[in-house]
């Protein structure tokens, strides 16, 4: 069976879709979903910056077609990878339009609507996946610095993931939970 297209995300999958199945003379798609920087400069990782690069470099050169998720992981991918502009194009995160409109009848909805309005609190609010290297680690950590200046604010974080309870726990450990 000869396959026509190959498709990935993700820093190691991308290298081995963009370096080795290119080989086979399979079309190869690379797709990105994070800035890449952070994949670069992540500190759980034991590859040094400048192999990384290089790897990453490597995998998207060889693609057929790049495609990230917002303009502005292209324009971070053409810049930082040197990636050829007419190889990459931007599909945004679909949005279901219906799905949140339903929410809006969710009590619990109801009721973050009605505080956030009733209140003369400062309200941050985030929404995302739950994931390490979204970061919601430093938001916490920053919201906390401003919470401890100014307690007359609000943060809410919208999301689920892996890192649910990290984050949970991390909250109760600055007792920032309401």
């Amino acid at each position: 069976n000869k396959y026509d297209v190959s498709i990935s995300s993700g820093y190691f999958i991308n290298f081995i879709n963009g370096y080795f199945i290119k080989r086979f003379g399979i079309k190869c798609i690379l797709t990105q979903h994070a800035d890449i920087l952070d994949e670069l400069n992540s500190v759980n990782s034991t590859t040094s910056y400048s192999l990384k690069k290089m790897l990453i470099r490597l995998s998207f050169l060889n693609a057929d077609k790049v495609v990230a998720v917002s303009k502005g992981i292209e324009e971070v991918l053409i810049e930082t990878l040197k990636i050829q502009s007419k190889k990459c194009i931007t599909i945004n995160n679909p949005i279901d339009i219906q799905n949140i409109k339903n929410k809006r009848r969710d009590p619990f909805t109801k009721k973050i609507y009605k505080d956030f309005y009733s209140s003369s609190k400062f309200h941050f609010i985030s929404a995302g996946r739950l994931t390490l290297e979204k970061n919601f680690n430093i938001l916490i950590d920053s919201f906390k610095k401003i919470y401890e200046t100014n307690n007359n604010c609000t943060l809410t974080i919208l999301g689920n993931g892996p890192e649910k309870y990290n984050l949970i726990n991390l909250i109760k450990s600055y007792n920032l939970q309401k």
